[in-house]
């Protein structure tokens, strides 16, 4: 299972968990309106090179740049 994040007009963006053969979101679990699905690049990948640690897209919970506690609403 994936985990993809969506945007509500009225709700805001949360994440939905679903298969990548599922099809996307087209309306929130929550007031039923139309959704966007997001791009976010917040994967994770093994690094073959080293010990094989994970390493994150992101910078860790809070961003320096912004007021927000996800780094991927705004980019950083």
């Amino acid at each position: 299972m994936l985990t993809y994040a969506y945007e509500c007009k009225k709700c805001g963006e949360f994440d939905h968990e679903q298969r990548i053969t599922d099809p996307r979101l087209e309306a929130c679990p929550t007031c039923g309106r139309k959704v966007e699905r997001l791009v976010s690049g917040g994967q994770a990948f093994i690094s073959k090179g080293g010990r094989g640690s994970i390493k994150s897209g992101s910078q860790g919970s809070s961003c320096s740049s912004c007021s927000s506690s996800n780094c991927g609403s705004c980019g950083h």
